[in-house]
């Protein structure tokens, strides 16, 4: 499920905003999120976490 995520990142790039510049990416069959950010002078995608929905949402990413 981890790679269909990271391989839609790749094709798409522009999932939902959480906070900030952070997106992120729920996992179809399992409760994660991916969050990422995108840095687009150096065409990079950066994967910052790999989250739990079931955790507080207070401990989503934020910086």
């Amino acid at each position: 499920m981890y790679k269909k995520a990271v391989a839609d990142i790749l094709k798409v790039r522009y999932f939902q905003v959480f906070y900030l510049n952070f997106r992120g990416r729920v996992l179809t069959k399992f409760p994660y999120i991916v969050f990422y950010t995108l840095d687009d002078e150096q065409e990079l995608i950066i994967i910052k976490a790999v989250f739990h929905t079931a955790q507080a949402p207070q401990k989503y990413p934020h910086k």
